[in-house]
């Protein structure tokens, strides 16, 4: 009996969406998508991926935006830390 603490693998998923008939996997997709939050719903672009399943990067990592911050933007951010952080000890 498998462990229902722990979510499921995504081979595990996909075998049990295997046995399921249309009627039950159109039930659950409504479910599934309830349980989002609105943010959850936009920031994971789920609606294109209802309209388009299959053409768009559907992975949650693969989703966010990375963005690159300069040596520069770093290193006055870090000195302006350090300083504060030495004033307030004194």
């Amino acid at each position: 009996m498998p462990n229902t603490n722990n979510p499921l693998k995504i081979t595990e998923v996909r075998q049990l969406v295997k046995e399921h008939k249309r009627e039950h996997l159109e039930h659950i997709v409504d479910e599934l998508y309830k349980m989002l939050s609105k943010t959850q719903k936009l920031d994971n672009d789920v609606a294109n991926l209802l309209r388009n399943p299959g053409t768009t990067a559907t992975s949650a990592t693969g989703k966010q935006k990375q963005s690159v911050r300069s040596f520069d933007e770093v290193k006055k951010e870090t000195e302006f830390f350090i300083t504060n952080a030495y004033e307030q000890k004194n």
